[in-house]
């Protein structure tokens, strides 16, 4: 590349102006390069793909927990209502009432808990894969159905004999699920992590093949001229010594 300034001409090689290896020089080293760049672009998006994983995982444990507070205040009505020597069957029946109500919370928490319209709890999130790897494999995501027949409430009634261990198995069921939801997140945090470090090796490594060492360039460069200097100095000596001998000879 030629660079004028000052009046003057100087010619640099591209690679030295630009900081880049020439590519064409190293097409090995270029191969390299572009398949560490793939490598990175996608486990950057696994990194996406993993911060996604845990914005449902945070719309799941909200749910739940929201669900968790509605069977813990059924326990507390169940509790009351176990109390046959006190209240009247009019105050059971009005007990069944709240019961009934909270039932159809957790069928609204059930129905409508969603991230980017996919339903969370009705059962197809089972078995949901996250590509949190570059080559597209990871981890899944498991979200139990919340139903209340799954939950075993869904004829749960106060006005009658019950038994409460119904409304136990069902908080029971879900805390373990918000307890997986929880260690699902953990592992998230921890994908993200690796991937950070794992892109920013990447990008150094493939710093070190793109960028020029100018300091070594330079050295080096000038080496070469310095021999391509001496080895003419040396053809113009041997050139003068020869031409000496030859005057001497002849009497020149």
């Amino acid at each position: 590349m030629n660079i004028q300034g000052y009046g003057s001409s100087y010619n640099y090689p591209a690679s030295l102006v630009t900081g880049k290896v020439d590519s064409s020089k190293n097409p090995a080293g270029v191969g390299i390069d572009e398949g560490m760049k793939a490598v990175r672009t996608g486990t950057d998006v696994g990194t996406r793909n993993a911060r996604d994983g845990q914005g449902v995982l945070n719309v799941a444990d909200g749910a739940l927990k929201n669900i968790g507070d509605m069977l813990g205040r059924m326990k507390e009505i169940a509790v009351n209502a176990s109390n046959t020597a006190v209240n009247t069957p009019e105050e059971r029946k009005a007990m069944q009432r709240e019961i009934d109500q909270l039932k159809d919370g957790i069928k609204d928490a059930t129905k409508n808990t969603e991230y980017n319209t996919k339903k969370l709890f009705d059962g197809s999130m089972a078995d949901a894969k996250l590509a949190t790897n570059p080559d597209g494999t990871g981890m899944s995501i498991k979200l139990e159905d919340t139903a209340l027949s799954t939950l075993g409430i869904e004829d749960f009634d106060v006005t009658g004999d019950f038994d409460m261990k119904a409304i136990d198995n069902a908080i029971k069921m879900v805390n373990e699920s918000r307890a997986t939801v929880g260690a699902q997140s953990n592992r998230l945090d921890s994908v993200q992590a690796y991937n950070n470090i794992s892109s920013e090796n990447l990008s150094r490594a493939t710093s070190s093949l793109e960028d020029l060492d100018a300091e070594q360039y330079v050295s080096e460069r000038n080496k070469k001229q310095l021999l391509d200097l001496y080895s003419m100095y040396s053809q113009k000596m041997d050139m003068h010594t020869q031409e000496s001998f030859i005057n001497r000879m002849f009497g020149g």
